[in-house]
């Protein structure tokens, strides 16, 4: 960024401009104020839990609490995904332009990213005939992000099933990144969430709550997967930390 020469746009990290709401901060205090500072479950609270299947069972009516876990932000859950499922010499493909970690994570696995555009004369939209030509026999997933960062474009059905078909199709794991679905300039959001038979859907208090220096995010996905999801995150961080999420709980109840 210090290279960066004047007037740039800064395609990095998004950070909200306004702050967490003030009930919030109060449910923290409150939480570091009765001792809720130690260790907790790797796989998240259980209330937290229990509020996020309440708020995704809008967008799949059989979810349940074993289909969801608590993360360390978007990233991490990000990670997770790529921890698991990516191999020496997999194949993922990634919007581009699309949020700066999604390729540093690929390559730390030992895959490869394959960028598809996102072009102003498609409206930033994926190109579907586009991504059909790079699925390769070393394709093992595609990230998809919706609201997308940093292009502020919307997926509608017709993109969101067109890309679900082509995954189905070529038994293809789709990570959708949904953390700006509460920040949108026009259209409407429609979740990836069962509409794929392979998917990780991923989400994220930092956005909508300007909580990106508290590192709590959320992933879905279905229930065999999420077991080895809980094992990498015991040896990658143990738990998310616990006094964030108690916070959280009370976000939820409000919202």
């Amino acid at each position: 960024m210090t290279a960066a020469p004047p007037k740039s746009i800064n395609l990095g990290l998004g950070e909200p401009d306004f702050q967490p709401p003030d009930h919030i901060i109060a449910a923290l205090k409150k939480a570091v104020d009765n001792g809720h500072n130690h260790y907790g479950a790797t796989m998240g609270l259980t209330d937290l839990r229990e509020k996020l299947v309440d708020n995704l069972k809008t967008k799949k009516p059989d979810i349940t609490l074993d289909n969801v876990m608590v993360t360390v932000g978007a990233t991490g859950a990000c990670m997770l995904v790529m921890q698991t499922f990516v191999d020496d010499g997999d194949e993922v493909l990634i919007p581009n332009p699309g949020f700066v970690l999604y390729k540093p994570q690929i390559d730390f696995c030992g895959g490869k990213a394959v960028r598809y555009s996102l072009k102003q004369k498609n409206s930033f939209l994926p190109d579907i005939e586009e991504i059909k030509g790079l699925i390769t026999s070393r394709t093992k997933a595609i990230v998809v992000n919706t609201p997308s960062n940093p292009c502020g474009s919307v997926m509608g059905r017709e993109e969101i099933k067109a890309i679900a078909d082509i995954a189905d199709d070529y038994n293809l794991l789709v990570v959708s990144d949904e953390v700006y679905d509460e920040i949108i300039y026009e259209n409407k959001h429609y979740s990836f969430l069962g509409r794929c038979d392979r998917h990780v859907y991923i989400n994220s208090f930092s956005k909508t709550y300007a909580m990106t220096g508290w590192r709590v995010g959320y992933l879905a996905t279905d229930e065999e997967t999420i077991k080895q999801f809980e094992k990498i995150q015991y040896i990658d961080i143990a738990c998310p930390p616990t006094p964030f999420q108690y916070s959280l709980i009370e976000a939820l109840e409000v919202s």
